[in-house]
């Protein structure tokens, strides 16, 4: 089924109003493109033709991601401290 011109001038429109959204799917996507691409695509293709250094950047990859996951449980626990200390003082 055919995409309208209305549908595309919507998503435009919404994708102008919500500029940090869009960015943020974007590099979703691509994050998750370059993890799982999909078969048959170019990534694919690429990732074949380059697969000790893509398996190298994956092990890189999970590093960093097990790095930051615990930098944000961290703040949250900072945060959520703070929250509590706030709270006690308040009452204080």
């Amino acid at each position: 089924m055919p995409v309208r011109k209305s549908q595309v001038s919507a998503s435009r429109k919404w994708e102008k109003a919500n500029p940090h959204r869009t960015a943020y799917t974007k590099l979703r996507r691509t994050a998750f493109s370059f993890v799982n691409p999909k078969a048959g695509s170019r990534a694919e293709e690429h990732i074949k033709a380059n697969h000790a250094d893509y398996v190298e950047d994956l092990k890189k990859l999970q590093e960093e991601l097990k790095k930051k996951l615990e930098e944000m449980k961290m703040n949250q626990t900072v945060k959520s401290d703070k929250a509590v200390s706030d709270d006690i003082k308040s009452k204080g």
